[in-house]
């Protein structure tokens, strides 16, 4: 999931210095991407409850 993700943000974030769109983080996560007069937001927490493992890999969240 985080690879995905990293590569989501990576291939936006490529798109965006040459279309002169906006990539904007919000906190610590959560992706606002404006391309193409689309706005997406990128946020892993808004999957259902369980399917993230904590970030000491004690449980899932």
């Amino acid at each position: 999931m985080r690879k995905v993700l990293f590569c989501f943000v990576c291939l936006f974030m490529g798109m965006a210095v040459y279309a002169q769109n906006n990539v904007r983080l919000i906190r610590n996560a959560t992706l606002k991407i404006q391309y193409a007069g689309q706005t997406l937001l990128v946020d892993p927490m808004l999957g259902k409850k369980g399917t993230e493992m904590s970030a000491l890999g004690v449980n899932l969240n």
